[in-house]
């Protein structure tokens, strides 16, 4: 009998007849450079493929160790491999160490900036945010990077960062830093005349001094900005969108804002000034305590306000006054976290504010009631809701339900001031395990008095995510 053909090939192997393209396009499928690496044992053809692939990933824990490295091998490892990469350019190095692993010094991670600062043509990812005691902080230079198109790195709060001299990061077009040191005046000059493509700015860091940052740039659409400051400045002529916090005083000139997050507290008209901006906004994101913010702007298509009202007549009193001129909105969502007055009265104020939107999200972690003596939440008038009708409303989002009294109340108020004919949906979500006879009793009776042609969806949230909540 003929042998197979399998037989007659004996030890072929026409994956390795491939060249190394596409070699490289197997290797990348694997889920690290340690993985890859580790098909040189195949063969002597195999044995230097990994080591011009256009991408490198390390991994501390990678699940295929078993035992995981001790940290100190894994970075032996990692500058074993990039001392033994042969191509000329690179794509992609990343380098993710687990939060628990042990603290990577500063001059290792110097040693991995260089080596991106020679090879990189594309994405740069150092996720080395480890956990323990510290002896002080580290420092170390960050070189010019002038062919990467993105940094992301993620440090420790106690790594200090310092710019080089000379040099710009001309490609790069996103730019995230995480928990790590860096000096603020070197920021600002980063920013407005090292990167002249940069787009995205991602920034939670410790400012070494309190000092004022300024930000000019003709490129950038995202700021997201979190570091103590003492005073901020931008001038971003295509700005769309910015998040701000921790910063004592603002002075902003971005005529084509779309989409703010405000979340400094308290809101200083006087110190916090947005000069140049769209009188209308796509989204808007405040706390209750930023909410003379809102009148800077005409209409938004989505408000979402983080209610946290102070406790006693005065905290009252001034959320009452900080509401009276609001924005038109499409789509308002109240999350109330700290809410030591009556809810109903809150409640019926804020909805009486914003009367014509057309989606109502409301999510209440918890009820309370107020105690304070004269507190104009107590009064009767606020209770009153005659003059209040939802006649453009179409959708209701009711997150957290728990079948409360004030809940209840507040989900059939809604219903009966609602055109019957424009709400299409009402959407229930309740926590798991909240779930009781007494629950299904109280939406049973919800959806009894709903409009057949609305859209009725109960929903528990458990650990998988929304599921259907059935009878």
């Amino acid at each position: 009998m003929e042998p197979p053909a399998t037989s007659r090939r004996g030890t072929d192997d026409l994956i390795s007849g491939l060249p190394d393209e596409i070699l490289h396009c197997v290797l990348l499928l694997l889920p690290s450079t340690a993985a890859a690496a580790r098909t040189s044992l195949l063969s002597r053809r195999w044995r230097h493929v990994w080591a011009h692939m256009p991408e490198l990933v390390f991994s501390w824990g990678d699940p295929q160790d078993d035992p995981v490295p001790a940290s100190s091998v894994f970075h032996d490892s990692v500058d074993a491999a990039l001392n033994a990469y042969s191509a000329p350019t690179l794509r992609r190095l990343e380098i993710h160490m687990d939060i628990h692993a042990s603290l990577v010094p500063a001059h290792r991670i110097a040693r991995w900036l260089r080596f991106a600062s020679r090879r990189l043509a594309g994405r740069l990812d150092l996720y080395l945010p480890a956990l323990g005691d510290e002896e002080g902080s580290q420092g170390f230079d960050l070189p010019v990077c002038e062919r990467a198109t993105e940094i992301k790195l993620f440090l420790r709060p106690k790594i200090v960062f310092r710019l080089p001299l000379a040099g710009s990061f001309a490609a790069l077009t996103n730019l995230r830093i995480i928990l790590s040191t860096m000096n603020g005046g070197e920021l600002g000059r980063l920013v407005s005349s090292r990167c002249p493509c940069l787009r995205k700015l991602f920034v939670l860091v410790t400012l070494a001094d309190d000092c004022d940052v300024s930000i000019r740039s003709e490129s950038l659409v995202s700021l997201f900005y979190y570091a103590n400051t003492g005073k901020l400045e931008i001038h971003t002529p295509f700005l769309e969108k910015i998040s701000v916090s921790l910063v004592a005083e603002a002075y902003i000139v971005a005529p084509n804002l779309k989409k703010v997050a405000w979340h400094d507290d308290p809101y200083d008209p006087s110190r916090h000034q947005l000069a140049v901006v769209n009188r209308h906004l796509q989204r808007l994101w405040i706390k209750q305590t930023s909410m003379l913010r809102m009148r800077l702007f005409d209409t938004v298509n989505e408000l979402r306000l983080d209610l946290s009202i102070s406790q006693g007549v005065e905290g009252y009193q001034s959320f009452l006054k900080d509401t009276d001129k609001v924005p038109a909105c499409e789509t308002l969502c109240i999350k109330s976290w700290t809410n030591p007055h009556a809810f109903a009265p809150t409640m019926l104020h804020l909805l009486g504010r914003w009367r014509c939107t057309r989606k109502l999200k409301l999510y209440v972690q918890k009820i309370e009631r107020c105690r304070m003596s004269g507190c104009p939440c107590r009064l009767p008038e606020s209770y009153r809701a005659d003059n209040i009708t939802f006649d453009s409303l179409e959708e209701i989002e009711i997150n957290n339900f728990r079948g409360s009294r004030e809940q209840e109340n507040l989900v059939k108020f809604l219903l009966s001031r609602c055109n019957a004919e424009t709400l299409k949906s009402l959407e229930i979500i309740m926590p798991y395990q909240f779930v009781s006879s007494k629950i299904k009793g109280v939406c049973e009776e919800i959806r009894s008095i709903c409009h057949p042609n609305s859209n009725v969806k109960l929903n528990v949230m458990g650990d998988m995510g929304l599921e259907p909540f059935l009878f």
